[in-house]
């Protein structure tokens, strides 16, 4: 993981009080999907902030439909508030901060989320993502720059361990010109991923994530999951496939809420793991 290299002045300064009120860290797996609140408010413990005073909009829920998204889901409005003569391309930014979490030094954990512009011509110039320790310091997890697309993007970031055991929490941070319109995010997971070895003596190694999981279920493997079957509690097979890469995602949106288990094979070896439908 690499170290900071920028993260706003107001977000230092006002995510520690902010978080200190939520005492208890929640526990994970972690999935915000917004639909249990009224716009504009956010989930419990989850917090936005503005970072220029050119705009002072910060992330709010929306009511969908969105194009490509269902239900509720968060939404920064790139305006320039242009009242007392500021340039309608002046540059905006804004931070959300989701729950803290308590991490264990040494485990992998990933962070999921669906994201997209309201309009074909915007260019988000840059989307930071840092974990950040309550109280302590920050590391840059990710940046993705120049985020155009109205299409939803899932992003599914590469496994991070964090540097102690520790309560840490997720901050996201838009910095763009602004007048780009809406940005769009939805359905922010964090999750601890599921090791599992097989008894070779390659020691293959597969994780799943998130889980539980409402729409996709994604695998990770160190070698090429070959095919896939998912069974109902009572035996029923309900899904298969042969994605024979090392790293497929399943869509599972046509699964009921419940329990299900998952037949993999990888690598000329066979593991079985319960995957749980939100």
């Amino acid at each position: 993981m690499k170290k900071l290299k920028m993260l706003p002045l107001l977000l230092l300064t006002t995510a520690p009080g902010a978080i200190a009120q939520c005492q208890e860290p929640v526990q994970l797996p972690y999935l915000a999907d917004f639909e249990s609140v009224t716009a504009p408010a956010l989930p419990g413990c989850m917090f936005s902030v503005w970072d220029s005073f050119a705009s002072y909009e910060v992330f709010e829920s929306i009511p969908g439909p969105v194009a490509g998204f269902t239900g509720n889901l968060l939404a920064y409005n790139t305006i320039v508030n242009t009242e007392f003569g500021t340039p309608s391309d002046s540059y905006v930014s804004a931070s959300l901060t989701t729950p803290s979490f308590e991490m264990e030094e040494g485990n992998s954990y990933v962070l999921t989320f669906r994201y997209a512009n309201s309009s074909p011509e915007a260019s988000l110039a840059w989307l930071g993502i840092y974990l950040r320790e309550v109280g302590g310091g920050h590391v840059e997890l990710d940046v993705l720059e120049n985020v155009t697309g109205t299409t939803p993007t899932d992003y599914i970031s590469v496994a991070f361990t964090p540097p102690a055991t520790g309560i840490y929490a997720i901050d996201l941070t838009v910095a763009t010109e602004g007048s780009q319109g809406l940005f769009y995010i939805d359905d922010i997971g964090v999750n601890a991923t599921t090791q599992m070895e097989t008894e070779t003596n390659d020691r293959i190694a597969l994780s799943l994530f998130p889980n539980p999981a409402r729409d996709l279920v994604n695998f990770r493997s160190s070698t090429s999951v070959d095919s896939f079957e998912i069974y109902s509690s009572t035996g029923q097979l309900l899904l298969a496939g042969t994605p024979n890469t090392a790293s497929p995602s399943i869509n599972i949106s046509s699964l009921a809420p419940g329990i299900y288990t998952a037949n993999i094979q990888t690598g000329g070896s066979a593991r079985s793991i319960r995957i749980l439908k939100e």
